[in-house]
């Protein structure tokens, strides 16, 4: 993925186990249970090799109902982060559907019932994704996240969403 790329963390929540839950004196966005939050939290942590020594270097954000959180691809290859749920029981939190996307800065073009992505002035036909593919960039997710090393992706010519591959509705 390009530098300039972002990742967006979707976060929507169920109203579940919400009977005992009450907003929050201190954070106008944030349910809890007496004074615990029930809401996930997205933890980030500097990784070994970041070399700026004015990076925080570690920091937590909450995964509020109904929200996006986003940021440049390049703040994730600084920070590993994770999911952490609440410290509630899980019979006192609500039910959370996270949804990760990751974008880029090519532009896409359907034609003809068919999908293509510009590159370098060149549009290629958007593949199908094949369950080796789909692990294959799991994995380089997962390698980015949890390592210091700088993955490099390749050429990445289909898409884990299904919707890519349809006419867009204007």
């Amino acid at each position: 993925m390009p530098k300039e790329g972002l990742i967006a963390f979707c976060t929507f929540y169920d109203n579940s186990n919400s009977e005992q839950l009450k907003p929050s004196q201190i954070d106008r966005f944030d349910v809890c249970y007496k004074q615990t939050s029930a809401l996930t939290r997205l933890h980030f942590k500097l990784k070994k090799n970041a070399e700026d020594n004015s990076l925080e270097k570690a920091f937590s954000i909450t995964l509020y109902p109904n929200s996006a959180f986003i940021i440049p691809l390049s703040t994730n290859r600084l920070y590993t982060h994770e999911i952490r749920p609440s410290a509630l029981g899980v019979e006192q939190i609500p039910i959370r559907m996270g949804y990760v996307v990751r974008c880029s800065n090519l532009e896409a073009m359907h034609i003809d019932n068919q999908t293509y992505i510009k590159e370098n002035d060149n549009y290629i036909k958007l593949e199908k994704m094949t369950p080796e593919l789909q692990e294959e960039l799991r994995n380089s997710y997962y390698e980015e996240n949890m390592s210091e090393k700088v993955v490099e992706y390749g050429k990445i010519h289909f898409s884990m969403n299904s919707g890519d591959y349809e006419k867009p509705i204007f």
